[in-house]
């Protein structure tokens, strides 16, 4: 908390004291508000819009400030927004109220890369209950009972209000500094990766050796592909001339169409001859073996040599089978 408002939360305390003792008052001294602690786990804390948790358990935490009867408004602390407050605001004359304090906790931050790094959050965090007087039966746009407030109750409302503005101020700054904060994590993890790029961290240009080196890799490389391409034309002008091609203009000239029809007949008139002599060598081991060369058919005399010749070697067969079959019985 600031000086400036720790001076005026004396000030607003002194005036609230001072009206309790004529009339009662708007904070009361003796408070009956009782505070209910837990503590809040690992990871229930967030920071920098979600991207840091607590890595440590915050011990007593005030999470409810609870009146001693019905005449009470009890508030229950939230995490995400506004605090909840319960009781009927018609019946109920006081309302209990949480003294915040500014906490500091462990926190581990997971950037946009995955990156894991380990910080320190703050945080105003309830840690006690304090209670205040609601005003009397109203009427005439919110006066007291007569109709008007005493000096002392304006003066314990004005300082009420600047107290009230001065936390709003204070929270202000608290959420300005932290997207400050997060601002700079961003920037810093930007210039971490420029850095690991080879660029300038200070306003992501390259400097002048930068670009000159990344220039001379460029024309390296520029000239290893041209390298590249000029052996392989000159690898097809080799395969070309071992063919005869012509190598200024990739062309056959009339010699070289003559010299190649030549050889393709040439090739063409081989493989017939040995395609003839292929089939004469079948005819001939046809021949051989009792076919008929014309037609490629058996006779009728050639097919009843052949059905006999067969009825032959099976009764062969059969009488070893037989004498098998006696030497067998016999042993």
């Amino acid at each position: 908390m600031s000086p400036s408002s720790l001076g005026l939360l004396f000030l607003v305390t002194i005036v609230a004291i001072s009206v309790n003792a004529q009339d009662g008052g708007d904070l009361l001294q003796e408070c009956e508000c009782t505070p209910s602690t837990r503590n809040l786990a690992v990871g229930e804390l967030t920071k920098r819009g979600g991207k840091c948790t607590n890595s440590a358990e915050v011990a007593d935490v005030v999470y409810k400030c609870s009146g001693s009867d019905d005449t009470f408004s009890d508030v229950e602390f939230n995490l995400d927004g506004k605090d909840d407050r319960t009781g009927d605001r018609k019946t109920s004359t006081k309302r209990c109220d949480f003294i915040k304090e500014k906490k500091e906790f462990p926190m581990t931050c997971t950037a946009d890369d995955g990156t894991v790094t380990e910080d320190t959050g703050k945080q105003n965090l309830p840690v006690g209950c304090s209670c205040r007087q609601r005003p009397g039966p109203r009427s005439h746009g919110g006066k007291a009972e007569n109709g008007k407030l005493t000096d002392e109750e304006k003066a314990a409302r004005k300082a009420a209000r600047e107290q009230e503005k001065a936390e709003r101020k204070e929270t202000r700054e608290q959420k300005k500094a932290e997207r400050k904060e997060e601002r700079e994590q961003k920037k810093l993890e930007r210039e971490q990766k420029n850095a690991e790029k080879g660029l300038k961290t200070g306003n992501g240009k390259l400097t002048d050796e930068e670009k000159a080196a990344r220039k001379a890799a460029r024309e390296q490389e520029k000239a290893k592909r041209k390298e590249a391409r000029e052996q392989k034309k000159l690898e097809r002008e080799q395969k070309k001339a071992e063919k005869g091609l012509k190598t200024e203009n990739g062309k056959l000239t009339n010699e070289e169409k003559e010299a190649r029809k030549a050889a393709r007949e040439q090739e063409k008139a081989e493989r017939k001859a040995a395609r003839e002599q292929k089939k004469l060598e079948r005819e001939q081991a046809k021949a051989e073996k009792g076919l008929k060369t014309e037609k490629r058919k058996l006779t009728d005399e050639e097919k009843a040599a052949k059905k006999a010749e067969r009825e032959q070697k099976k009764a062969e067969r059969k009488a070893a089978q037989e004498q098998k079959k006696r030497e067998r019985l016999i042993i």
